[in-house]
């Protein structure tokens, strides 16, 4: 039997922007009974970066879609560029590790405007 050279690290305690922005979705998803479906979308625009994209859609709105945040990252992962358009919390900074996007990504997501584009997509998902 052939003896593998790899040298595979252990990686299960580690927290991607990836797996932070998919557990964000699932509890919005969850903490709306359904009503608002957190999304995240992964793309490759260019060679050796990935852009994720956390969105919010509202299914009893022909399922419209908001983007919240985006995070454009090397394979690496750290150091990337957040970004957010959502008018008060308009943002592009530069990540350089786990804390720092836990805390942007956190002043974005419990923001005014955020909160209130919530009340406005609940209200609208309860009445349709």
């Amino acid at each position: 039997m052939s003896e593998s050279m790899w040298s595979i690290p252990d990686a299960s305690a580690v927290r991607t922007p990836l797996s932070i922005f998919l557990e964000q979705a699932s509890l919005l998803t969850r903490e709306t009974n359904g009503l608002l479906r957190g999304e995240v979308v992964a793309q490759t625009p260019e060679a050796g970066i990935v852009t994720l994209s956390l969105r919010i859609a509202v299914p009893a709105l022909e399922n419209y879609t908001i983007e919240v945040l985006s995070y454009s990252q090397p394979i690496g992962i750290y150091p990337g560029v957040l970004r957010s358009g959502i008018s008060e919390m308009s943002i592009n900074v530069r990540i350089a590790g786990e804390p720092e996007f836990l805390r942007e990504t956190k002043k974005v997501l419990s923001s005014h405007d955020v909160r209130n584009l919530l009340k406005a997509f609940l209200a609208q998902a309860r009445t349709g």
